[in-house]
């Protein structure tokens, strides 16, 4: 794993859980106010597409499913997230931005997101700015989960390539902040590579990455 640099979440912010478990309490807290935070915003988009659709029958069924979705996400995660059991073995120092392994339970439906660049709905890349580049990336890999039925807090495993490690390390501080953006202070497993290139000769960033859905 490459080294980070010390104020970044994909870079950065240390989290011991292997060795501390009241830290690894903090964390499940921090996986639920997530989780919570995303049905919360699941449940506003619902009502206003819901009222925007002027069919009385479609804002109550869309109300109806948005708070199932929101009231099981604050449930301890029933609906929205799996519970992942954090591996950092000592051996190997203490990560940043990231968790060495994370240990998921037998039971879920695992998601495989294909690698997403920074495209729009035309399939165009958005921006030349690597910045911008890596936030829409990163969101369109965020939408794919979401539309299977879960969330950020889902995600087990991250792969990142970048055409520019070098461009990718002057603005760490920048792509930091993109990224608590999506996923706040979850950690998957990751891996960032430099690529010599992308199949969009415009993409400078494209992430893939595994998802474990509860059933």
């Amino acid at each position: 794993m490459a080294t980070w640099p010390a104020n970044l979440p994909i870079a950065s912010t240390r989290f011991l859980f292997a060795n501390n478990r009241a830290q690894q309490t903090e964390f499940e807290k921090g996986r639920q106010l997530a989780a919570f935070l995303f049905g919360v915003r699941r449940l506003a988009v619902a009502l206003l597409l819901g009222e925007l659709s002027g069919n009385a029958e479609i804002t109550k069924r869309r109300r109806t499913a948005a708070l199932q979705s929101c009231e099981s996400s604050f449930d301890h995660l029933t609906c929205c997230a799996m519970s992942f059991k954090i591996i950092n073995p000592a051996v190997l120092g203490n990560p940043s931005g990231y968790s060495n392994g994370l240990l998921a339970p037998a039971t879920g439906k695992l998601l495989f997101v294909s690698g997403q660049v920074a495209w729009n709905r035309e399939q165009k890349i958005t921006s030349n700015d690597f910045v911008e580049q890596f936030d829409q990336a990163l969101a369109n890999f965020v939408s794919v989960v979401l539309e299977a039925g879960g969330s950020p807090v889902d995600v087990v495993r991250l792969i990142m390539y970048v055409t520019d490690i070098n461009e990718y390390r002057a603005r760490t501080r920048e792509i930091g902040d993109r990224y608590r953006h999506h996923f706040g202070k979850h950690f998957p497993a990751m891996v960032l590579v430099e690529v010599k290139g992308l199949l969009d000769d415009a993409a400078k960033v494209e992430i893939e990455g595994i998802a474990l859905l509860n059933q």
